[in-house]
């Protein structure tokens, strides 16, 4: 890896960074854009004051939670107590655009070192400039955070297939459970690699290198495990968010090309249709409060969704083929999809033809059919969950080194580049 070239990546991509956080995204927050302020979050912010203040993990600082993973509040509470009120966004910005920047950085070691030097080059431009990649560092979202582990874990996984060692499996388990903690949707994918490297792969390590980072990752879980049974004498291993956004992410994709201009109100639309469903057929709800309440709204809207299914499942069927293109570039704005779109067309085609060349050769690099597990994972679990850009974007990592090989091939062919 060439240390020069690793570094114009880096600074590049922060720089790019940087200049979306601090000057491009104020103003888009003040023509047309609120829903893209910090304050406009998911209650991590309100999770981290609430640690600080002696309030537990709560975020209405009194009854606890665990409708949120605990990593990315943790993360907030820190900076928060080191930087202080004042500096507190700024300085969290700052850091999620460093973590943003290091992605990228992976992206090249990792596109270096599953295939070459150019491939690696082509990766790193490919995750600097995407606009998921990009757009999240200002706002208050598990999103870069939650990339720069996976990207670690997941370089550190390949090492693993390669070269393996005691410190790479260990290092890339525990890395995936810090991923876990962040946002539970990447629990499933080590078994899923292990399954889909015993089908392309006759390697049978690979699949026992899967199984033994996975028991890995399993170990950042317990406290959190612990924690929850403590306060709510109930066995919640993840979150008790699940069922919710999955009635949210089905409401989204039936009515994503029915909608004219924005898509932002099909989600807000579909909590307050969630909500009343609830509140009508099991109005006993608003007698129980905490976890308590928050497991049984989990549990009564995952069944909501599953009548939905069986009621229409031919239509839910379509859906959720249509949702494994959608993931690619669906968002709520016109302008954003439109640029998800482009940036699909210039990706898509050429993940397709990486991945087809992959698995279509016998003996082609694990390393590489790890990445195409990682991007199909995502891919099949948004289609059925939420298919949004933003939590398909989690794959950008392993998409970048897989859409930059067909590129760097016409680059060294137009360059004549050995």
């Amino acid at each position: 890896m060439n240390r020069t070239v690793a570094f114009l990546i880096f600074l590049s991509a922060f720089a790019i960074r940087l200049l979306v956080a601090f000057v491009i995204h104020p103003w888009f927050i003040a023509h047309g854009y609120p829903h893209w302020a910090w304050e406009w979050n998911d209650g991590y912010d309100a999770l981290a004051k609430n640690i600080l203040a002696g309030n537990g993990f709560s975020l209405d600082g009194i009854y606890p939670t665990a409708s949120r993973m605990p990593l990315y509040p943790l993360f907030l509470a820190i900076i928060l107590k080191l930087a202080g009120p004042k500096l507190y966004i700024s300085t969290a910005v700052f850091i999620q655009a460093l973590l943003s920047a290091l992605t990228a950085l992976f992206c090249y070691a990792g596109g270096t070192k599953v295939f070459n030097k150019t491939a690696g080059l082509v990766a790193g431009l490919i995750y600097s400039s995407h606009l998921s990649a990009i757009v999240y560092v200002a706002r208050c979202t598990t999103e870069p955070l939650f990339f720069f582990l996976i990207a670690i874990a997941s370089l550190l996984f390949i090492q693993t297939l390669e070269k393996p060692s005691a410190a790479t499996i260990i290092g890339s388990g525990l890395c995936f459970g810090l991923s876990y903690l962040v946002r539970p949707t990447a629990i499933a994918l080590l078994p899923f690699a292990a399954v889909f490297l015993r089908i392309f792969d006759s390697n049978k390590k690979s699949i026992l290198q899967s199984i033994a980072a996975f028991l890995i990752s399993l170990i950042p879980l317990t406290p959190w495990a612990i924690r929850n049974y403590s306060v709510s004498k109930a066995p919640i291993i993840l979150s008790t968010w699940g069922g919710a956004p999955w009635f949210h992410g089905y409401y989204f994709s039936d009515n994503f090309f029915k909608t004219r201009g924005s898509r932002l109100d099909l989600d807000q639309t579909a909590m307050k249709i969630r909500e009343n469903i609830i509140l009508q057929r099991w109005p006993d709800v608003e007698n129980l409060t905490g976890i308590n309440k928050e497991r049984f709204i989990d549990k009564t809207s995952t069944k909501l969704v599953i009548e939905k299914i069986r009621e229409k499942p031919l239509r839910s069927m379509f859906l959720f083929a249509r949702g494994l293109v959608l993931t690619w570039f669906a968002n709520y704005n016109k302008s954003t999809i439109l640029i998800g779109f482009v940036i699909f067309v210039f990706l898509f085609p050429a993940f397709v033809w990486t991945s087809f060349k992959i698995l279509s050769a016998p003996k082609s690099n694990v390393s590489a059919k790890f990445l195409v597990a990682l991007v199909l994972f995502f891919d099949l679990a948004h289609a059925v969950i939420y298919p949004h850009i933003r939590y398909f974007s989690a794959a950008l990592f392993a998409v970048s080194i897989l859409a930059a090989l067909p590129y760097s091939n016409i680059l060294k062919r137009l360059f004549n580049i050995q």
